[in-house]
């Protein structure tokens, strides 16, 4: 039997074909393509995690600038 073991570069996707890949028996290191070392993947409850706080993040940046050009506008 052959035992197959792959590498997926790191990228904005996420680790959804990491997890496909080992669900099927595939061993799959995400790696950084211009080193070819592995890098730590989030489990999909910590990826999940890093997602949300990135949406509230970018929620809380347009608030602001909603504020300060309402501000803006009203001179002061």
């Amino acid at each position: 039997m052959c035992k197959v073991e792959v590498c997926d570069e790191a990228g904005p996707s996420g680790y959804v074909l990491k997890r496909q890949l080992e669900s099927m028996g595939v061993k799959c290191v995400v790696v950084v393509a211009a080193e070819l070392t592995g890098v730590w993947t989030p489990s999909g409850d910590d990826e999940a995690l890093r997602d949300l706080i990135r949406a509230a993040r970018e929620d809380s940046k347009e608030d602001l600038l909603r504020a300060e050009r309402s501000l803006v506008q009203r001179g002061v």
